[in-house]
């Protein structure tokens, strides 16, 4: 059994990468001679195992021979690691397919060495496969995947303690400029503020912590297995990153180092992360129902709902209690509901979907009931805690933006050009409205600071690209440097906003 699942892993082995780029040899010759090997000591091990002898010992050793040199082939031709280059599937697949035959040998030369020849014996007949089985599902590749985990990763840093948090005042002038090679992300728009600094992802495979003071590199976690641009969350309060890496899965970082803490279950790669923090994840499945859970910080489940057939799943959440929208495309009507973060326990729910575009603060759920009602709901009851009417006869759809403990609704004036902007700041825990003002502000791309001011950059009649910043002393503007990709627009991290150069993040002063 041992060499028959030695086979079916050597033949997985020739459909696998040896490296992650495409560069150098990739020695399918050896898990091929490995697979044909173990295909032919099977028939071999069947029949001269159950028998004493020279032959049988010669058999049981050569077998152990093919695997020992499978072994050292794998050690020695191993390809080197580098942020480009990585090791794939083949290397620790083809080392099982080596050490399964080894395993076999040993057994059919034990076999061969006894004092009695081995009988028909049902229950290791039936024991053996199932402990071979669980091997291979419990440790080989488990045991592969953090090889390979191990192996592709690459950590620079971290440097020196981390500034406290800045606060730009939008001047216009620049606070700093990080420059990125070989960048394949404007880096910029993924980017969350965290209490270690700036994170964001603007590199194939890599995470990269900015100073929030100075725009220096403080750490840089890169994977060669990896493709595309990570998608980043912060989770544990900020001090944990969640990274999801095409091809790899869900990874834990430390916020304050870059240290990997933990790797996500392979199962759990193409979950939705529907909420950060608590964590919520969802899973669109072919047949049967989406699925939405709770997670812990390590990827486990300690929940599961499951809403039925053609039913789409999405979901925010406060600490203790998470909002689920579900969309159904036959038979039932829409509905909104609120579910225990802890246990999944169903708390209430709505038979329509009535609060859209919803945020959270503190304990209660902040959103519009139509185009013209904002409401606030506790969390834990569904009851309404306070609404405000918006403004008839607006010339745009309404926007909300959270700020710390407080909403900005954004609006259009009726009748007039749509880049005039009514900013109106709600305090979320009693709906009073905190100041208002109005000025000129590209829509598409506002960025709003965690102490609620709205900036854009719009282009001057005269072709300079301005800053047009909206805040509780009024409207101004703000001429910026012209390396600045002014179409690409500003974005708040925190209390700084951040702006795109050609291959630099800028920090906004």
């Amino acid at each position: 059994m041992a060499a028959v699942i030695a086979a079916m892993v050597a033949i997985a082995a020739t459909q696998s990468p040896w490296r992650t780029a495409k560069v150098g040899s990739d020695h399918l010759w050896l898990a091929v001679t490995l697979a044909v090997l173990a295909v032919v000591a099977v028939p071999l091990l069947f029949r001269y195992s159950r028998r004493r002898g020279r032959t049988s010992r010669l058999v049981g050793g050569g077998v152990i021979a093919v695997g020992l040199l499978g072994v050292v082939a794998v050690l020695v031709l191993a390809p080197d690691t580098n942020p480009a280059i990585g090791v794939g599937w083949r290397v620790p697949l083809v080392f099982a397919s080596a050490v399964l035959l080894i395993v076999a040998g040993a057994a059919a030369l034990a076999a061969s060495l006894s004092a009695e020849p081995a009988g028909a014996q049902w229950l290791p007949a039936i024991a053996v496969p199932v402990v071979l089985v669980l091997l291979m599902v419990f440790a080989v590749e488990p045991g592969g995947r953090a090889y390979l985990l191990d192996t592709n990763e690459s950590l620079s840093g971290p440097r020196g303690p981390v500034e406290s948090n800045p606060r730009s005042e939008l001047t216009g002038e620049t606070a700093w400029s990080s420059r990125s090679f070989g960048y394949t992300s404007d880096g910029f728009r993924n980017a969350i503020s965290t209490p270690s600094g700036i994170a964001t992802a603007r590199t194939t495979g890599a995470v990269e912590m900015l100073d929030p003071v100075t725009g220096v590199l403080r750490w840089r976690y890169s994977r060669s297995d990896a493709t595309g641009v990570p998608d980043l969350s912060l989770i544990d309060g900020g001090r944990l990153l969640l990274a999801e890496f095409d091809g790899v899965g869900y990874l834990v970082l430390d916020a304050a180092t870059g240290a990997r803490k933990s790797a996500w279950p392979y199962g759990t790669r193409d979950h939705d992360i529907q909420n950060a923090d608590p964590l919520l994840t969802g899973e669109t499945v072919g047949k049967g129902s989406d699925k939405l859970r709770g997670v812990d910080a390590d990827g486990n489940d300690r929940w599961t709902f499951e809403p039925g057939r053609c039913t789409t799943i999405s979901a925010t959440a406060t600490a203790d209690t998470a909002l689920v929208f579900l969309n159904r495309s036959c038979g039932k009507a829409n509905e909104v509901l609120a579910l225990d973060v802890h246990s999944g326990r169903k708390l209430w729910d709505h038979g329509s979907e009535w609060l859209r575009d919803s945020l959270v603060s503190g304990g209660l759920f902040v959103g519009l009931r139509s185009s013209k009602e904002l409401a606030a709901v506790e969390a834990r009851t569904g009851d309404v805690k306070w609404h405000r009417d918006l403004p008839s006869g607006l010339g745009c759809d309404t926007q909300i933006e959270q700020a710390g403990a407080q909403i900005v609704v954004l609006n259009c004036p009726a009748g007039k050009d749509k880049i005039q902007t009514v900013v109106t700041v709600i305090n979320a825990a009693d709906g009073s409205v905190a100041w208002q003002q109005t000025g000129s502000l590209n829509r598409e791309r506002p960025a709003v600071t965690a102490d609620a001011r709205v900036a854009s950059l719009m282009r001057a009649t005269n072709g300079s690209c301005e800053l047009h910043v909206i805040e509780q002393s009024g409207y101004r503007k703000a001429v910026v440097p012209e390396d600045v990709r002014c179409n690409l627009g500003v974005r708040a991290v925190g209390n700084t906003v951040i702006a795109r150069g050609e291959d630099t993040i800028i920090g906004l002063r």
